[in-house]
């Protein structure tokens, strides 16, 4: 008599495994979800580096007239330096604008918390 009391199954424990498979498959599915969307997120880091890479372009842009200047003084005199000065000058232009607004992009989350400084 035992052994078919063992095979008949008890609908309490039944009801009770099975809230805790829902229970246990919902929190699954709560933690997939969360990782997700944990790890769609950009890495934080990847706005200062946006900052920092405007800011190295705006420096490095006032190099670009002498840099130009002599790359360009192999050709003739007069030309080659001043042909130099003009490629350098619109190089300084674009890198100093390029630059700003990578600076700004970068800067643009962060300014939500300007509010405290001010």
């Amino acid at each position: 008599m035992p052994l078919i009391n063992l095979m008949v199954r008890n609908p309490l424990i039944h009801k009770a495994k099975k809230a805790l498979l829902n229970k246990l498959s919902f929190l699954w599915t709560l933690l997939f979800s969360l990782f997700l969307i944990y790890a769609s997120l950009p890495p934080a880091y990847a706005d200062m580096n946006m900052v920092a890479k405007g800011a190295g372009r705006t420096l490095y842009s006032a190099f670009s007239i002498p840099r130009e200047m002599i790359g360009n003084a192999g050709t003739a005199f007069p030309l080659g330096i001043v042909a130099g000065a003009l490629d350098g000058g619109m190089k300084t232009v674009a890198g100093t604008v390029i630059g700003a607004s990578e600076m700004a992009r970068g800067a643009a989350p962060y300014a939500k918390y300007m509010l405290f400084f001010i």
